[in-house]
């Protein structure tokens, strides 16, 4: 197949194996610097037209013209549904583009759990909504077993709120866990990328906080990790690893974990439950942990599961919503990005 992407090779590399593609197909990155072409008919030498960037409103403009055309378009999410971050990240709420509540794409490469997929299934009816986990989230099958150095890791999404009350929740809940910690003779490290958070937290100069490398090489060296919802807790599941994630907003939550950390929970319990890895329960929620992100499709079977609808169109009928202007504008900020990469 010809497949086109609309975004840049870096981004994609991220979340699909290219290599693994490219060795099946005919693959081009960087679509949206067609943007603004009146002959939308010149899309029609691809297959499919993937995207990643919801917030790129050239990418939506692309897509709904070939969606015309019937190519099959497909929009690539990059991590697990988070419903805060869609109506209150920043990004979305400037540009009015809130991910996966305007789709118009034919498939969607979706990450997360059947809870969430039935409610965007629903919510977004004669979309197909195809599991996959991000290639960067994937163990790769190859890691060596790790002697245990420390019992706890704290860690948090990039982005972990997005407003005081939040913050002041996470804030307030973090503190509790490592004054637990404290009181349990529990050995712990933090990656907490935030530095407003990181400021806000009481703990010794002697602790970590580790912020470089992979968080696969620093999750396998803890006996169990806690975080907030975030695609990373994929990573970490995969590692036979208990999670617990925090629960500190009023928002529908996802999370991946077997254990749940709020601030009425009695939290020296949870850390207990969490390291017993002999108790039934452990076991059991280990199981969950396991079912819930289980998933053996590759990124060759993703591509064929997306299928070809092209057909013929009288160009009359298609609209011309952009102009050669646009398509000038579109290719002097691709170049410019190149020169500056």
């Amino acid at each position: 197949m010809n497949i086109l992407f609309l975004d840049s090779e870096k981004s994609v590399s991220k979340l699909l194996n290219i290599k693994s593609i490219a060795s099946c197909h005919t693959v081009e990155f960087d679509g949206n610097r067609y943007f603004g072409l009146p002959d939308i008919f010149f899309f029609e030498k691809y297959d499919v037209i993937l995207y990643l960037n919801f917030q790129n409103r050239a990418n939506h403009l692309i897509i709904e013209q070939v969606n015309k055309i019937g190519i099959s378009t497909v929009f690539i999410s990059d991590g697990i549904y988070d419903w805060d971050n869609c109506f209150n990240n920043y990004t979305h709420k400037f540009f009015s583009l809130f991910t996966y509540y305007q789709l118009d794409s034919k498939y969607v490469f979706y990450c997360g759990d059947d809870i969430n997929l039935r409610y965007l299934s629903k919510r977004n009816y004669g979309t197909e909504f195809i599991s996959y986990i991000p290639f960067r989230n994937r163990v790769k099958g190859d890691e060596e077993v790790v002697c245990k150095e420390f019992d706890i890791l704290i860690t948090t999404a990039n982005t972990a709120y997005f407003n005081d009350e939040e913050f002041f929740s996470l804030s307030t809940l973090i503190n509790k866990t490592l004054s637990c910690c404290d009181d349990l003779n529990l050995s712990y490290k933090l990656r907490i990328f935030d530095k407003r958070l990181v400021n806000s937290l009481n703990f010794s100069k002697e602790i970590d906080n580790v912020t470089s490398g992979d968080i696969s090489e620093l999750a396998v060296k803890a006996r169990a990790v806690i975080a907030t919802p975030s695609s990373l807790n994929i990573d970490v599941s995969q590692l036979d690893i208990p999670i617990g994630t925090y629960l500190y907003r009023d928002f529908p939550s996802q999370h991946t974990g077997g254990w749940i950390i709020f601030s009425d929970l009695d939290i020296k319990r949870v850390l207990r439950e969490l390291l017993d890895n002999k108790s039934v329960k452990y076991k059991e929620r280990m199981l969950y942990q396991k079912i819930m992100l289980e998933q053996e499709i590759n990124d060759n079977n993703l591509i064929e599961m997306v299928k070809s609808d092209k057909r013929c169109v009288d160009s009359n009928l298609i609209g011309k919503k952009t102009s050669y202007f646009s398509y000038f504008i579109s290719f002097v900020l691709f170049n410019l990005r190149k020169a500056f990469k």
